[in-house]
This record gives C-alpha cells, structure tokens and sequence, in this order.
C-alpha cells in the first residue's frame, strides 16, 4: 500500500504544473527527526487554514519531506506521521473537515540546500 501511495504521490508531483496544482506558500518546519508541531510554527498551520476556509471547494494536501540526513529507514515514517499530525492539528484546531485535507508521507526533500531545511510539511491544492 506505501508503494502504491509513493507511486501516486510521485506521479502527483510530476504532473503539478501540467495540472494547474499549485504549492502553497507555507512551509511548516520541524526539527530533526521529530514529528511534534513547534509553537512557532502554528501561525503559518493558521494562514493555510484560512486559505482553505477561502477556497472551500479545493482539497489540500499535507506533504510530509524529511531532509537528505534522515536514515532512509525512518524517512516514510516521520514523513507520513508529519502530514497526519499537522492535519489532526487542523482538523482539531480549526474543526476543518477531514475530507478537505489528504495528508501524505512524500519522502526526501532536496529543496533547499540545506538538509535541516527539507524537515518540512508543505501544502499543495489539488
């Protein structure tokens, strides 16, 4: 079943501009290896709440990275447990229905040259 999501998630991200998705202009950053949401972090979950709040006809997905250090066995754990812990947070937070958000484990993020950079969950509208 993870290969089977890997797969879509990658064909997703392939097809991301052909299709007129667009990534949102937040990014939620963790620390290392961790899954728990940062206090500093919460305003930027707030501004893609009110996003959604605003386009109520879009759904978001919640991509979880990890950066290039992360042990290639722990990745699509802490990547998907990163996507599901921001969409409890919004879910429970901000009561935004399930349906309005797919949370998915994306992998490794090169994004940025800085490998603590990619320890990230990013949004992108479908």
């Amino acid at each position: 079943m993870k290969k089977i999501l890997t797969a879509l998630l990658l064909t997703f991200f392939a097809y991301l501009p052909v299709c007129a998705q667009t990534m949102l202009d937040q990014t939620i950053l963790f620390k290392k290896d961790s899954v728990n949401i940062m206090e500093s972090q919460k305003d930027r979950i707030s501004l893609v709440v009110e996003y959604i709040r605003r386009h109520p006809d879009n759904v978001v997905i919640v991509g979880g990275f990890c950066g290039t250090s992360t042990p290639k066995e722990k990745v699509d754990a802490i990547a998907q447990k990163r996507a599901d812990e921001v969409k409890k947070y919004i879910v429970e937070t901000y009561r935004i229905p399930e349906g309005k958000l797919v949370a998915i484990g994306a992998g490794v993020s090169t994004r940025f040259p800085d490998p603590e950079q990619n320890e990230v969950v990013s949004f992108f509208v479908k």
